[in-house]
């Protein structure tokens, strides 16, 4: 006895085939290929469906300060707002669109129509002349805005009160849907 738990035939053959043999591995079956084949193509399904969903176009809001204009000014029962927007988002609104100007309460949002929007961004001081407001009640604002006249019809003159500033939403462009997602979404990043 030679002191090797290996028989010797054993260990003749494993040195012979050392140099000849393959190296192949070899993993355990855990599905059939008709699975494997339904996974990938599921996969590849959902991605270019994912691409596809990406692209599509989501609109995009800007907010502005909405004040309501007294009523001696108003003409029809209907009623001006003022909204005061960013220089961005002003050079992009047209004369036309729907404004929706929100009250506090759900249920009495209303909607109204771009009358006038200013060329020119007015500093707060020259917004409250304009308003004739008093310069301390736009003291808020954090640098030139532009204005936007918007006029509101008969409906809102009853969830609207005169001299009050509210929140307006105006339609500033769109955006691709995988803009918003996190980590890929600069892929899809655009200009609105």
């Amino acid at each position: 006895m030679d002191g090797t738990i290996f028989r010797a035939e054993a260990l003749q053959h494993r040195l012979q085939t050392q140099g000849r043999r393959d190296t192949a591995v070899i993993l355990p079956r855990l599905m059939t290929r008709s699975a494997f084949v339904c996974l990938w193509m599921l996969l590849i399904l959902l991605s270019v469906g994912g691409a596809v969903v990406s692209l599509v176009r989501i609109p995009v809001n800007g907010s502005g300060v909405a004040i309501v204009i007294p009523a001696e000014s108003s003409k029809n029962g209907q009623v001006d707002v003022a909204v005061l927007v960013s220089p961005e988002y002003g050079s992009r609104m047209e004369v036309g669109e729907s404004v929706n100007v929100f009250t506090g309460t759900e249920s009495a949002d209303v909607v109204g129509i771009v009358d006038e929007v200013e060329s020119e961004p007015l500093d707060p001081g020259a917004l409250a002349e304009r308003l004739a407001l008093p310069a301390s009640s736009l003291a808020m604002l954090d640098g030139p805005m532009v204005l936007v006249r918007v006029t509101v019809g008969s409906e809102g003159s009853s969830v609207l009160t005169p001299g009050v500033m509210t929140r307006a939403e105006i339609p500033v462009g769109s955006r691709p849907a995988g803009s918003f997602l996190p980590v890929i979404g600069r892929i899809f990043r655009s200009e609105i």
